[in-house]
Parts: structure tokens; sequence; C-alpha cells
């Protein structure tokens, strides 16, 4: 009977993590808090302990998020945790554009969202960059202009096409070879 176990140096958020731990992950294991070490020992007919591992994992790695956005650190949050947390796809470079023009560090690579904004702030943001996804027709914009219209809408609160009519009425559209609306000039 060999049982498999997980170690965590946690500091002062143990508590946290564990709480964490225990809302996020079903099954059968143990966990004990010692100092600033909680160690998960996972019984030995525990099926889903390497995945169990990787979501403990990315707890840790969202907690520290958490706090670097309360002290303005730069880290990183897993897009696929993301994804869980805001229960649907995660829309990076709107998300990115967003995190940016509220004046924070954003970047993505390797499956990550590098970011200096706070664990709540940016789940926030992912739930309105998606919202705005889905409002967003891609048969009448150009990638590049459906990008910018779901990112103001999600920073403005206002419908995507409250957006788009408010740019057309600003002559920021123009016609693409296509017959979608494009962006006339740029906006970086």
């Amino acid at each position: 009977m060999v049982k498999k176990s997980y170690t965590i140096s946690c500091g002062n958020k143990c508590s946290e993590i564990l709480e964490k731990i225990s809302e996020e992950i079903p099954g059968i294991y143990s966990a004990t808090i010692d100092g600033g070490v909680i160690k998960v020992v996972f019984d030995d007919n525990y099926i889903g302990a390497r995945e169990a591992i990787e979501l403990i994992k990315e707890i840790v790695r969202s907690t520290r998020l958490s706090s670097a956005g309360n002290r303005g650190l730069t880290a990183k949050l897993s897009i696929r945790h993301l994804q869980r947390i805001i229960g649907g796809p995660v829309h990076i470079e709107p998300l990115l554009d967003l995190l940016r023009l509220r004046g924070y560090r954003a970047s993505s690579t390797g499956g990550y969202i590098e970011t200096d904004a706070g664990l709540e702030e940016v789940v926030d943001m992912a739930m309105a960059v998606s919202r705005c996804a889905s409002e967003t027709p891609k048969e009448l914009l150009t990638p590049r202009a459906r990008r910018i219209v779901i990112a103001l809408c999600a920073d403005s609160d206002a419908s995507a096409e409250h957006v788009i009519g408010f740019l057309e009425s600003r002559g920021v559209f123009t016609k693409s070879p296509d017959g979608r609306l494009d962006i006339s000039r740029s906006i970086d």
C-alpha cells in the first residue's frame, strides 16, 4: 500500500491554501500544517493524485498572485486555472489589453499570464472580457477591431453593440477589403 504525498512550503498562507485545496479537490486525502508547510497525503486508492497535485500547484500560484497584487509584485497565473475559476474561456489578448489599459503590467507566455494585478481583479476582468467576447460578432469585425471592442466593452461595462456604435460615430472604423469593420488608425 503506497501512499502518494505532496509537500508545500507556504509560509503564513498555509491556512488560506489548505482551505482552497479542501474546496477545490474532492477525494480521499489527509492534509496537515506543520509550521510553514502543508503535507497532503493521498490514499493508495485515490485515482486522481497526479491531477490533484497539479491543481494544488495552481492554487498555490493563484494565492501568491493574490498576495503579489497587494504588494505590486509580478506573479504568474495559469490560464487553465483561470478558466476553471471563471467557468469559461479566457480570451488572452483582450484580457492583456484590458490589464494594460488599467495600468497593470501584463504578458502571456507558455500558458501563463504574468501580471502585477491581484487575483480578484484578474478574475473580474477575465469574466467581463468573456461576456463581451460572447456579445461581439466575429463576422462583423476584423480580429484586431474585435480585440479592441472586447477590451473597451469590458472596461466600460457597456454592451459590445454600444461600443461598436460609439466607435463608428467617431470615425474609428473603416471597411476592410472583405467588408468587415477594421480600425482606421493605430490605437497603441
